[in-house]
């Protein structure tokens, strides 16, 4: 229903304007906690896997550095 509403009120102001520059960007759609979305959850999963990657090279790297491997 609030989507609906949302896409009333964008289609009624899209319709009024002058320019097509000044055309709002559409609505986004309501947040749905309670659904979940599978494709989100598995990008979540690879961003943390990718984070995680990210800090152990991170580490590697300063414990090269402060053993003087490499400056």
């Amino acid at each position: 229903m609030f989507d609906m509403l949302q896409h009333v009120d964008w289609h009624i102001v899209a319709a009024n304007v002058g320019k097509k520059s000044d055309l709002p960007k559409p609505p986004k759609p309501y947040p749905r906690w309670w659904l979940k979305n599978t494709k989100a959850d598995k990008q979540g999963a690879d961003r943390v896997a990718r984070l995680e990657a990210a800090r152990a090279r991170k580490r590697d790297r300063e414990g090269a550095i402060a053993a003087g491997l490499i400056t």
